[in-house]
């Protein structure tokens, strides 16, 4: 009935059947009007709703999958750096994180001018005893950098942009390891390792010494 569906033939001839009489028409009103009224509720509006509905979940999923996308952009040189934040990671508090960001720099920043050029963190990721090494890009360097919009003239960026820059990084990996610990993870130590650097990021935003929040 609610397709259509041999409307005619199956539904309305064999109930109406209508006779020239007044009485029988009568009768055979009620189911017209019966099977009317119901075309008109599922074909219609019902119908509409159903459309209604499953354009919001389109749009709802197009959503989040911008929203993955968008994520993605932002987690920027993260793929390559995921051994450093990695052990980054690792911190105790704002402070700690902090420190560690700053001896990196200062490895990095050989000849102690309190900047760094793409050359300097290129050259001093490649000496961290990390595994696997860490081979950065120019692309990676752009995407660290807002495409040179925290760089000096000369194409440096100084020890507070680096801290801020890679202390963005790390709590963004963090986020991404909570994100995909969502998945059924392989190993138990693995959820709990996303768990907890999760706690950190939160303990960290609601930390009254976090200076270095955005």
């Amino acid at each position: 009935v609610t397709s259509g569906d041999g409307w005619v033939t199956m539904v309305v001839r064999p109930l109406l059947n209508m006779e020239s009489t007044a009485d029988s028409f009568s009768a055979n009103a009620l189911p017209a009007l019966f099977f009317i009224s119901y075309y008109v509720l599922t074909g219609v509006i019902l119908f509409n709703i159903v459309v209604a509905v499953l354009l919001d979940e389109f749009v709802a999923r197009n959503a989040v999958e911008k929203m993955a996308s968008a994520e993605e952009d932002l987690l920027g040189a993260g793929h390559e750096l995921d051994p450093l934040l990695m052990a980054l990671s690792d911190f105790k508090n704002e402070k700690d994180l902090q420190i560690g960001i700053s001896k990196l720099f200062d490895t990095m920043d050989e000849n102690e001018s309190n900047t760094i050029d793409f050359k300097q963190m290129q050259s001093g990721l490649e000496r961290l005893n990390v595994r696997p090494e860490i081979h950065i890009s120019h692309d990676d360097w752009d995407n660290l950098t807002d495409n040179g919009a925290l760089c000096n003239d000369q194409g440096e960026i100084s020890r507070d942009t680096f801290i801020s820059t890679i202390r963005r990084q790390v709590l963004l990996f963090v986020y991404h390891r909570f994100s995909a610990a969502r998945i059924p993870p392989q190993g138990q130590d693995d959820t709990q390792a996303a768990v907890l650097s999760a706690l950190k990021l939160l303990l960290l935003h609601i930390d009254p010494g976090d200076t270095g929040a955005e």
